[in-house]
């Protein structure tokens, strides 16, 4: 595969990695507001979007196997685009380019993930308050008076 097609594929899969990051920031904040429908409907894109990623890198890896001089030795886009632009160009921006987007979807799904661990445990206390408030508060008749305390109701069961 020559350089032009290669610079089109990595274009490719940039695309696809910045279309992640978007993503990814709109379901964060889709998160903070609570809104469950729209975080599964924006993992299910986001699944989408990995799967898309995968293929694409797939054909990236297949590619840069035909530049590897020894059997043992992997060749890599950073390594490709010394060789091809010593001193810089598209195909070495788009490498970079690729490298910080990487670390920011890093950092962004490390972000979504603390924020969902912490929605999660906030939900499971407060269900837990509730559960400990009905068990402890009194039930009464339909008259009004005073009938004993509430059978305990399971609102949440830890496994």
């Amino acid at each position: 595969m020559d350089e032009c097609k290669m610079s089109a594929l990595l274009t490719e899969v940039l695309g696809h990695y910045q279309k992640l990051e978007a993503l990814l920031a709109e379901n964060r904040e889709h998160i903070i507001r609570g809104s469950v429908s729209e975080v599964e409907r924006f993992t299910k894109l986001m699944e989408t979007v990995v799967l898309k990623i995968r293929l694409l890198e797939e054909t990236l890896e297949s590619h840069l196997g035909d530049f590897q001089e020894q059997p043992d030795g992997k060749v890599t886009l950073s390594a490709l685009a010394a060789l091809w632009e010593p001193d810089g160009g598209t195909f070495t921006e788009s490498v970079r380019s690729l490298r910080e987007c990487v670390k920011r979807i890093d950092r962004e799904s490390k972000v979504n993930r603390q924020l969902l661990q912490t929605a999660l445990k906030l939900n499971s206390q407060f269900l837990s308050l509730i559960d400990t408030e009905l068990k402890s508060s009194k039930q009464y008749s339909p008259q009004g008076e005073v009938s004993g305390k509430r059978n305990a109701v399971l609102l949440s069961q830890k496994a």
